[in-house]
């Protein structure tokens, strides 16, 4: 993978966690024409909700942002963006959120086409 297609990725997600599916659906579109492969944008996206609940709990549990960020080997910066997704996301939004990805790259693997099962993901996304 490389780091622009996580920086897009990353992008991508910062979209959805602010519920901005139309901005989404065009970072996608700008990603298709350099052939980004929907199942790594999955695994990335996947990903980045994934460390969304982790900064979620470290938070809950008291730690400071530069704690968060010591504990997850991660910038401050990543953890303050973040931090300010986390205002619009609920715990059940974002579990939501990956077990739809889990649901998208499923259909893919029986025969979905991974473009079309992606754009469906996005514009289903909802907070």
């Amino acid at each position: 993978m490389s780091e622009p297609l996580e920086d897009d990725a990353f992008k991508l997600g910062n979209a959805l966690s602010r519920g901005d599916v139309k901005n989404a659906l065009r970072i996608y579109r700008d990603l298709q024409v350099f052939s980004a492969e929907p199942v790594a944008l999955i695994r990335l996206l996947a990903n980045q909700f994934r460390f969304l609940n982790e900064v979620r709990f470290l938070q809950s549990s008291g730690l400071s942002n530069s704690q968060i960020a010591g504990a997850l080997q991660s910038s401050q910066m990543r953890v303050n963006i973040a931090l300010d997704n986390l205002r619009k996301m609920s715990e059940e939004s974002i579990n939501n959120a990956i077990d739809g990805l889990y649901e998208c790259e499923k259909s893919i693997f029986l025969g979905r086409e991974p473009g079309l099962a992606f754009t469906l993901y996005l514009t289903n996304f909802s907070l």
